[in-house]
């Protein structure tokens, strides 16, 4: 169980990285009228995966909390 928390929280820390950088160049633009779709559309699919990791490890933490389940 050890393993597989520490896992889910390395992929998850990977996954907001990967978010943080495909989305600097947000921070770059004049204006949020430059802002367009094709600027989100590399990260709907890692912001998705994060959230199914995250779910995964709430899931297991809450196995660790009640064993008997």
């Amino acid at each position: 169980m050890a393993a597989r928390k520490k896992f889910l929280i390395i992929f998850l820390i990977l996954v907001l990285l990967f978010i943080g950088y495909d989305l600097a160049s947000l921070l770059q633009k004049e204006s949020l009228k430059e802002i367009s779709f094709s600027d989100f559309r590399h990260s709907i699919g890692p912001f998705l995966s994060g959230i199914a990791v995250f779910m995964s490890y709430r899931a297991e933490i809450k196995k660790d909390r009640n064993p008997a389940e």
